[in-house]
């Protein structure tokens, strides 16, 4: 792969006419089906690219190539890869542990927060999960994928979060939990005899989304205050979403809702309710992480782990990180692919017309690998193109829902 002509191509233009022109300009062969998706998968370890139409934008050219994963062991399996995780979640703590008396010492920050801090996803993952829609027109690539993706992915990067604190739980290094951290609205003028209330107004802005402004009548003062909420906040919350469940006919779970399309629907009902009752704008799950000083030194005399990591070592534990974490999705992602076409190969004439057949359809069509190898570049890929505002300003179908 000549990478010093493709450095010298950029210097005039980042844009490349094609696949062909790309693979002329490495002196790469031209190759198709899987062997077409592993060679861009190698292509990804050297330079970050995104497509428009068949155009190739080259964003950035790797002083040094990614680290290659290896699926079936090596030097960063995946053991290697929670690792890394335990690592920087005890770097983390020793670090921004707060609220320490005695040593003792937590974090509490919700599962985004915790996936940001470590690089296992980037800027655009969070803001554009919100307006698949919109994401899903700006790349040219299938709703069902993008959703498909957000949801698999998710699972994923929860799953890697929760093995990495169970693991350190089992030493009695961490404690942790779940919990649901609040945004309490606060009053910031004097209550009146008559009575106040908290406004909640939306609205839809220039780029055709939904904004949300909650504002005190009397003055329009407020503030949002976080924090964990009390039991009896939880329960009412608890009680709130199994009424709104029910009342959607989706009593059985939460899914369900999902499924039916109704998430925000669902969301709506609930803060309506929460805001009304308790004066709480929104809520969000979070984890709590609690640690003991005195048990996280006697590991490092024990060179067990690599805690309050250097600039450097934390630069290249995230590195790896993000890799690790960007070629496990396309693994999986081939891995669906590969099962798809099988699937479809032992169907006797035509697909049924049913979510399952769309599904397998879907999988197995030819551009299935690269959309999400697309995804990735976007949305995890660390110093990725910002297309937030870009995704902001798309503008949908009047048939489709914001």
């Amino acid at each position: 792969m000549n990478i010093s002509k493709l450095k010298e191509y950029v210097k005039t233009s980042n844009s490349i006419q094609n696949y062909k022109s790309l693979c002329a300009i490495l002196e790469e062969k031209i190759k198709t089906g899987k062997s077409k998706q592993l060679q861009l998968e190698e292509f990804a370890r050297y330079f970050r690219y995104h497509k428009e139409g068949n155009k190739f934008i080259i964003d950035e050219i790797y002083e040094t190539p990614v680290i290659k994963m290896n699926a079936r062991g090596g030097a960063h399996n995946t053991t290697e890869y929670i690792k890394n995780i335990e690592n920087l979640i005890l770097d983390l703590l020793l670090q921004k542990g707060n609220s320490r008396t005695l040593g003792f010492g937590r974090v509490f920050l919700s599962k985004n927060q915790l996936l940001k801090e470590f690089e296992m996803i980037n800027d655009n993952y969070v803001y554009c999960k919100r307006r698949i829609p919109k994401l899903s027109k700006f790349m040219n690539i299938d709703p069902e994928t993008v959703k498909e993706w957000y949801d698999l992915n998710d699972s994923m990067l929860e799953r890697n979060l929760i093995q990495a604190l169970d693991n350190l739980e089992n030493q009695c290094l961490v404690l942790w939990s779940r919990e649901i951290t609040i945004a309490e609205a606060i009053l910031m003028a004097e209550v009146l005899e008559d009575g106040t209330n908290i406004i909640k107004t939306k609205y839809i802005d220039q780029y055709e989304e939904e904004q949300i402004d909650y504002k005190y009548y009397a003055n329009d003062e407020i503030k949002l205050n976080y924090r964990e909420g009390t039991d009896k906040e939880k329960a009412f919350i608890m009680q709130t979403e199994k009424d709104i469940m029910k009342e959607l006919g989706c009593d059985n779970s939460k899914q369900k809702v999902i499924q039916f399309g109704l998430w925000e629907t669902f969301k709506n009902k609930v803060d309506d309710i929460i805001l009304k009752e308790l004066n709480i704008a929104f809520y969000y799950k979070s984890y709590k992480i609690l640690f003991n000083e005195e048990h996280v030194f006697d590991a490092i005399a024990d060179d067990i782990y690599k805690y309050e990591l250097s600039k450097s070592d934390k630069f290249k534990e995230k590195s790896i990180l993000n890799a690790e974490i960007m070629s496990k999705t396309i693994d999986n992602a081939s891995k669906r692919h590969n099962r798809a076409i099988e699937a479809k190969s032992k169907i006797i004439g035509k697909l049924k017309d049913n979510d399952k057949s769309q599904k397998i359809e879907r999988r197995a069509g030819k551009n299935y690998i690269n959309d999400n190898l697309e995804l990735g570049n976007n949305l995890i890929i660390k110093h990725a193109t910002d297309i937030k505002d870009n995704v902001k300003k798309t503008k949908l179908e009047l048939d489709i829902e914001l």
